[in-house]
This record gives C-alpha cells, sequence and structure tokens, in this order.
C-alpha cells in the first residue's frame, strides 16, 4: 500500500443557517434549503436592483448560500473585537470566517492543547476571486483618482489597506492569530481545492514536516461577482434551485463559507490517544490535460483520479456504499460525472448509493470539497446516508444505471464486511479533479504495511529557466543583466524607472486558445505562457504527461474594476447625481469593457496553470499557490514533494505578479511608505526533475535545488529584495525571481556579490533568503552542479 492513513481529529464548517459539522449533517438530514435571496451585506449593494428592468445589468437569480454576517459578527463578537483590536485594522470577513472555523475545528479535535508544544500547519484552499473588501479598495482608488470632485465621496472604504493582499495573507495571519508553530499556504484548484489541500497535508504529514495540519477550503468572494461571473459563463441557475442529477437543472447557486478538517497520522493519533472520527484510506488527482476544456469536464480525467485513489490505498471500489457527488446542477456535468462513477463502480459496486450537497449548500467551489467530507464523516459516524434535494425528474444517464440517488435519508447497508467506507468527488474549472476515500473509525482498525519513501538520496536539478521583466525578454538578456548587477546600487539613480511590462507577445502557431479569449485575459496568464514556452525550449525531453503545472500568484486587483462598473448608476443614483444613459454607458465603458466569459477565464486564479495543462496535455495535478512573496518558493516544495513520491516525472514552477496598476501603487504607498522601492512586473517559469532523470535526459543542469542546508558550505547569500533595483518589487514573484537569479550565477560559476571576479568559482551554494511583508520567512539552496 502506498498511502499511509490519515486519522482525521475533528472538523468544523461556516455557511448559511451553519455554525458547526453537526448543524450541517442535521440540517441536510431535514433537508434543508441552506440558500435564499442574497443580502446588500453579502454584495455591498441592494441586490434587488439587478432584478428591475431598465438597470444597467440584469440578472435572472439572486439567490445564493452565505454566512450571514450580522448573526456571524454577534455570535462571536469578541473573537472578532480581539483580533481587529490586535490588528488594528477592519479586515474583510474572508479572514474571520478562515480563523473562526480552523479554531473551531482544532477545539472539536480537542487539539488546542498541542498548540504550544507541537508544529501545527495549515493549508487551504482559498477562491482567489476578489472580496468585497478588495472590490470596495479598488473602487475608491480609482475613483479618487478621477478629476471631478464628485467621484471623491462615491466610496468611503472603512477597510484596511492590507485587505488587498487576500489571496496568502489569510494563511499568514491564521498562523498568527492562533499562535500556531507551523507554517500556511492557500492554493486555488478551483472546485477541487479542499481536496487538493487535505491531499497536500496528507503528504506534510507522512514527510514529517509537521505533526498536526489543519486543511480545509474556504470561499468568501463578493457575491456580486460570483453571479455575474458565473452568468457570463452560463452557469448561473435561472431558477435559484439547485437541481443535481435533475433534467430541469439549469445551474449553480453560489455560495460562500469555509470548512476544515483537522489531520494527524494514524499511527501518531493512536500513541497519542486522540480522539479519532475518521480515516483517510486514500486520494487521487489528476487533471483532464486536453481532452476536456477549461469549462468542459473529462470523464477520463474523473475516472483517473478515481482509480489513482483505489491503487494507491489497495482499497476495492466494491467496499464503498456510499460517494458525495461534486454534482453542481448542470445537466452535462452530471451526466458526466454519472459515466465516471459507472466505469469505476457500476461491475463491482451496483447497488451504489450518492447523494449531492449542492441541492442543499449551493456551490461553496474553493470550500465544497471541504464541507462535502464533513458531511461524509458524519454520515460515517452516524451510519446514515443523507438524502437530495429535488431527486426528481433524474437525467437518462443516472435513470439508466444501478446507482440510487436517495430522496430520503437511508440507514447504512449491512454489507458481509463491518468495514464503512465512503468517498467524495471534487472536479474544477480547468480541468482539476480529485477524489478522496473515507473509512469510518474503528478501534479494531489494523494498521496495513506501507511503502517508505526514501527522503534522503534524491536529488532535484532546475533544467531551465523562462522569464519576462521589465526590459527583460529572454534568459540570455536575464544573465546579462545579472553578471552586470553591482549588488550595493541605491535606490536614488532608480526611483522613478518603469517597471512595468506592457507587452507580451505569444507566437500564434501551436496555441490551443483563440486570440479574441486571449486578447481579454488578464496579463498573468499571458506571460506565464510565454515563460513556459521559454523555459520548455530549452530541454531535451520532457514527459508532458506527467509533468506538474504549479504557478505562486495573487488576485490582480484589475479584475475588480467588474464591480465598479456594476455598482457606479447604484451609487450615482444613491448620492442623487442626475446623470443620463448616455452617460452611463460612456463612464462604464472607460472603467472596463461589459464582461464576458473570457474575462471571467482570464482572471480564474487556477487557470493561470490550467492553460498550460491544456496547452501541453499535461494530465498532472496543477494549481495555484499563494503565499505572498513565498508563493514560488512553496510551488517549488511541492514539486519537489511530488517528484520525490514518483507521482509526477517533471515540474514546471512559475510566479507571476503584474501589480504595476493604480491599485497596488496606492495600496504599496499607503502600507509600506517607509520603504523606498517601487513596484514591478515579472513572470519566472523553472523547469524540475529529478536528478537521475535529467542527466538521462541529457538535459543541461543549471543547478540542484535543496530544501534544507544538509550541511553544505554557504558561499554566498541572496534575499528576495536584492534585486528590486533591477525590476522593481515583484511581490508574490520575488522569491522565485531569486531563486532564478541564483540559478543562473550557479550555473554560470560567479558568486553574485563578486561578478567582477574573472575566473568562474567551482562548487558554490547560494542560500536564497524569502521574507514576506507579513514577517514569514523560507529559504533554500541553490548548488552548483558538478559533474
Amino acid at each position: 500500500m502506498e498511502f499511509e492513513p490519515i486519522a482525521i481529529l475533528g472538523s468544523s464548517c461556516l455557511l448559511e443557517g451553519v455554525f458547526s459539522s453537526s448543524d450541517l449533517f442535521e440540517k441536510t438530514l431535514k433537508n434543508d434549503r441552506l440558500f435564499k435571496p442574497a443580502s446588500a451585506l453579502s454584495w455591498g449593494i441592494d441586490p434587488e436592483i439587478f432584478t428591475k428592468e431598465g438597470y444597467f445589468f440584469n440578472l435572472p437569480s439572486i439567490t445564493e448560500g452565505s454566512v450571514n454576517e450580522e448573526e456571524f459578527n454577534n455570535k462571536f463578537f469578541e473573537e472578532i473585537k480581539l483580533l481587529n483590536l490586535k490588528k488594528n485594522k477592519l479586515l474583510d470577513p474572508l479572514y474571520y470566517w478562515i480563523i473562526h472555523t480552523a479554531r473551531s475545528a482544532l477545539e472539536n479535535a480537542n487539539c488546542i492543547k498541542y498548540i504550544r508544544h507541537k508544529k501545527i500547519n495549515a493549508i487551504f484552499g482559498n477562491l482567489s476571486y476578489p472580496t468585497n473588501a478588495l472590490c470596495e479598495l479598488s473602487s475608491a482608488i480609482l475613483l479618487n483618482d478621477q478629476r471631478e470632485n464628485f467621484y471623491h465621496n462615491l466610496i468611503n472604504p472603512q477597510m484596511a489597506a492590507i485587505n488587498r493582499f487576500m489571496s496568502g495573507y489569510p494563511a499568514h495571519l491564521l498562523v498568527e492569530a492562533l499562535n500556531l508553530k507551523g507554517e500556511a499556504f492557500s492554493l486555488d484548484a478551483a472546485c477541487a481545492s479542499s481536496l487538493y489541500a487535505v491531499k497536500f497535508a496528507c503528504d506534510q504529514l507522512h514527510n514529517d514536516e509537521a505533526e498536526i495540519v489543519i486543511a480545509g477550503g474556504v470561499t468568501a468572494t463578493s457575491g456580486l461577482f460570483l453571479h455575474i461571473s458565473s452568468f457570463a459563463l452560463q452557469a448561473l441557475s435561472k431558477s435559484g434551485e439547485c437541481l443535481p442529477f435533475n433534467k430541469e437543472a439549469c445551474g449553480i447557486v453560489p455560495s460562500r463559507g469555509a470548512g476544515f478538517v483537522v489531520l494527524k497520522k494514524l499511527e501518531k493519533a493512536l500513541q497519542d490517544h486522540d480522539s479519532i472520527i475518521s480515516v483517510i484510506r486514500g486520494i487521487g488527482l489528476s487533471n483532464d490535460g486536453n481532452q476536456g476544456g477549461l469549462l468542459s469536464p473529462s470523464q477520463q480525467g474523473q475516472v483517473t483520479a478515481m482509480l489513482q485513489a483505489y491503487k494507491q490505498s489497495d482499497v476495492d471500489p466494491k467496499d464503498i456504499c456510499y460517494v458525495e457527488c461534486h454534482a453542481t446542477g448542470t445537466v452535462l456535468g452530471d451526466t458526466i460525472e454519472v459515466k465516471s462513477l459507472k466505469e469505476v463502480f457500476e461491475k463491482t459496486s451496483p447497488n451504489l448509493m450518492i447523494s449531492a450537497l449542492k441541492s442543499n449548500v449551493g456551490h461553496l467551489f474553493a470550500a465544497s470539497g471541504a464541507v462535502a467530507i464533513i458531511r461524509c464523516i458524519e454520515s460515517l459516524r452516524s451510519s446514515i446516508i443523507p438524502p437530495t434535494r429535488n431527486a426528481t425528474h433524474l437525467i437518462d444517464e443516472l435513470k439508466n444505471s444501478t446507482f440510487h440517488l436517495l430522496r430520503e435519508k437511508q440507514e447504512w447497508p449491512l454489507k458481509k464486511s463491518s468495514i464503512k467506507l465512503a468517498a467524495v468527488n471534487a472536479f474544477g474549472m480547468g480541468g482539476n479533479n480529485a477524489h478522496i476515500i473515507l473509512e469510518q473509525w474503528n478501534s479494531q482498525f489494523k494498521l496495513p504495511p506501507t511503502k517508505k519513501i526514501d527522503k534522503k538520496s534524491e536529488e532535484f536539478a532546475i533544467v531551465s529557466v523562462g522569464v519576462l521583466l521589465p526590459g527583460i525578454k529572454n534568459t540570455d538578456e536575464f544573465k546579462k543583466a545579472l553578471l552586470e548587477f553591482k549588488f550595493n546600487e541605491t535606490w536614488k539613480k532608480v526611483e522613478n524607472k518603469d517597471y512595468s511590462i506592457d507587452e507580451i507577445k505569444l507566437p500564434l502557431i501551436g496555441l490551443r486558445f483563440p486570440p479574441n479569449e486571449l486578447s481579454i485575459a488578464q496579463p498573468q496568464q499571458l506571460a506565464i505562457i510565454y515563460t513556459a514556452l521559454q523555459a520548455l525550449a530549452q530541454v531535451k525531453t520532457i514527459a508532458l504527461k506527467k509533468t506538474a503545472i504549479i504557478i505562486g500568484m495573487q488576485c490582480d486587483p484589475g479584475i475588480a474594476r467588474f464591480d465598479l462598473q456594476w455598482k457606479l448608476p447604484y451609487l450615482m443614483q444613491h448620492h442623487g447625481i442626475s446623470v443620463d444613459q448616455q452617460w452611463i454607458k460612456l463612464a462604464s465603458n472607460s472603467i472596463c469593457d461589459n464582461i464576458q466569459a473570457g474575462h471571467v477565464l482570464g482572471a480564474m486564479p487556477n487557470v493561470v496553470a490550467n492553460r498550460l495543462n491544456i496547452q501541453f496535455d499535461s494530465v498532472a495535478p496543477s494549481f495555484s499557490v499563494s503565499d505572498e512573496e513565498l508563493s514560488g518558493l512553496t510551488a517549488l516544495n511541492l514539486a519537489v514533494q511530488a517528484l520525490q513520491r514518483r507521482e509526477i516525472d517533471a515540474a514546471i514552477v512559475g510566479a507571476v505578479d503584474f501589480n504595476c496598476n493604480e491599485v497596488d501603487t496606492y495600496i504599496h504607498k499607503s502600507l509600506f511608505n517607509h520603504e523606498k522601492y517601487a513596484l514591478g512586473d515579472a513572470a519566472i517559469t523553472l523547469i524540475v526533475k529529478r536528478l537521475e532523470d535529467a542527466i538521462k535526459d541529457k538535459d543541461e543542469i543549471l543547478a540542484i535545488y535543496d530544501k534544507e542546508e544538509n550541511n553544505f558550505s554557504i558561499h554566498a547569500e541572496m534575499s528576495n529584495h536584492e534585486l528590486d533595483p533591477l525590476w522593481g518589487r515583484a511581490y508574490s514573484a520575488s522569491g522565485l525571481l531569486t531563486i532564478a537569479a541564483a540559478t543562473v550565477y550557479c550555473a554560470e560559476g560567479f558568486l553574485p556579490n563578486k561578478v567582477e571576479k574573472k575566473q568562474p568559482v567551482k562548487g558554490m551554494n547560494i542560500r536564497v533568503n524569502i521574507k514576506s511583508f507579513s514577517g514569514k520567512t523560507g529559504q533554500c539552496i541553490i548548488r552548483q552542479y558538478i559533474q
């Protein structure tokens, strides 16, 4: 068996009308409808105006599931007050939901006692579309930049500027708020995010990188943004109902909330006499490659993830009684999921029972998988399988199957084996697939033998570098600039320099995306395609099918312009400013174009990685990572972890940040005015392989990557801010940019602080130190390769 069982010690979730795991299970057993018409608190504007004829934008439904902020604030007033006083800032609900739900999960697991003396990490999916706070900040900054005085008071932002960093900073604040001894980061694999987070949490536990990991997901994106973007994708429910596996299904009901589970190695949990509520037996991840599309799921990709989970766990699909389906309430998506289930289960487990939580709670996106896991755990514990709302008018694919979609709750069926096993599906836009196997905890559980990974003997090679920087379009230009750079150069010479990238040229031949779609995508996505193509051109051989793509990034505030466009007519009317429809049209067009599906996909946080899956037909797990300045380093560590576990054969690791814009410039001056530097756009891509594979493939080995020092002599050190005078401060891309620079120095054999030395240095090791504005730090060693 490849997967060492992981104990789930506790859980917690927070969503519409739900404040705990038991709340969720009780209400879904009663088949409650946990979504309703949206509120102004959730949307930052009266949602009803979007249903009225004549308004700038009309929606067929404003139904959503969301945490009732007023109820939440009243219930947890002291908790919120304490955090506000501590940070002296007003934060978006995103932060409160994460911190509260993670703490509640630790309390539920009886693990608060471990905080002071055990390393507790956290990994969670975070949908990196803009929150209400980021939308509010962006709108105020954009309006206050205008000449006409009446604009200045249309929006008076109450939220702190730190809310701009809504992708990675919430994980950092979680560690600080709970006084955890470990580390945390977030990721985005679309609707599969939570299961991806759980998988990497299990990997950390297997590698002894933490003793306990909190894993799950959160969606706190602006409710208005979720609705209009879903509508633009033609995915929004017209009826305001979620109808999984139903012929009358007409789309999703967007929802917001959070869910977390607390994980620990089963062996350690038994040693520590912890209470165990369930056991993870295996998790399979995959991507559709070019078999589906950014919006179209692939049966083959889903089946791959399922079979991978059973292979690594030695669990037979015939022993699964119940599957919590992804089932979003779109006929196409639900039909493909049933086909996938048939391929895996119909011959061995013909009486499989299935259920669809989204019929009760709507689509929670990045949090949906975590909440589904929680309901599945509660089902295993209670021996009751929950029903599905509106389980009528079944789609033909399900009607013609042997599976049972329950209309009423049902006792767990008796089987020859006393073991109860269930599974959860999670499939996301961009082709991300995940399948997790859960087992009811039984004190008679016997730990099966597992394959141990040799963590000491493996080395990892960086075999190519692709870059796009201000004034730098390829690796040769990058190398020349580095070798000429003097590290004591001051900002006085360059403080007024423009560090923006205003042009990205992609080849039309060979691209799998139409030019009109790419023309409206955010520059982050285009820049990563550019640098990935550049990096791939440098390698001799690469198994693209088994190449993971992991990209460090943060939400681009440019996408928040749409929020201002949608609200502007209301704001003018609300402030008593009389304007005609022609003015509204001109003003709206000056803010941004009318939203199209291409805009939504072009800003989708996971798509910065998943476009490359389609381009190169890679079926390996791929996603984006948000860890602020450490984003690229975290992406690189995840890639090395997967290489070490032999799950992939290569990785395209990237980081990107385009922050030369009005919003980021204002935020940077507001938060960091004591520092003298300018912002810079940047995109970097590395290709990493196991050293033995790089040698076999006859690649040029630029450097060896080491996460730990391993007693190497250090010849030079570099920090992620030392290159700021060259290309500006690139925030989420700054860490990987420094690693790429160290790689070039090692490949050329010159120490970064001694570039005037004529003779190359042999056997050099460079320590790269990366520090985030939040205070989080990380480091790695880049070693020169000596044959």
